[in-house]
């Protein structure tokens, strides 16, 4: 298994004078992010020359694909372990965090009650939530991050 690139893609967000959003996406025939950051400010350009939309906002993604995926035997996406955590510097605030098909071994038992409970003492748990916390990879939501030691976890069941 190796994750490779796919393709490059570009979105656009174009607002009407009655504030409707629409998203236009483009697969950009580029090889390399540098290439598809120029295709998409040309696009961007060139929108502006024929729509009279105001342009809100440009993406440029990098798709990466597992070149040899293949089903898992075990797992249900459906069954989520979801974690409520305070927003860091805002004690009223909350964000909600779900991690679907959770590995068994993050709760505290396997039967019973404690199946339903996420046992924070495991090291890979903490690791997940590290993640969110200031200064680390991503953001829950608007730019905000977390503060860990408020975290509670419960498997759910979601569909969709």
């Amino acid at each position: 298994m190796a994750f490779v690139t796919q393709k490059f893609m570009c979105n656009l967000t174009l607002a009407g004078a009655d504030g409707k959003r629409m998203v236009r996406k483009f697969h950009l025939q580029a090889t390399t992010l540098d290439a598809a950051a120029a295709l998409a400010l040309n696009l961007v350009q060139r929108y502006g020359l024929v729509s009279d939309a105001r342009l809100e906002k440009y993406t440029v993604e990098k798709i990466f694909v597992d070149d040899a995926f293949t089903l898992p035997a075990v797992a249900d996406t459906k069954t989520q372990a979801a974690f409520s955590v305070q927003i860091a510097g805002h004690p009223g605030k909350r964000a909600n965090v779900t991690i679907p098909a959770p590995k068994s071994t993050i709760f505290q038992a396997a039967t019973g009650d404690g199946a339903n409970v996420v046992n924070f003492e495991k090291e890979e748990v903490g690791w997940f939530l590290d993640m969110f916390v200031l200064g680390a990879h991503a953001f829950v939501s608007d730019g905000e991050t977390i503060n860990k030691a408020t975290a509670t976890g419960r498997r759910v069941h979601k569909d969709g």
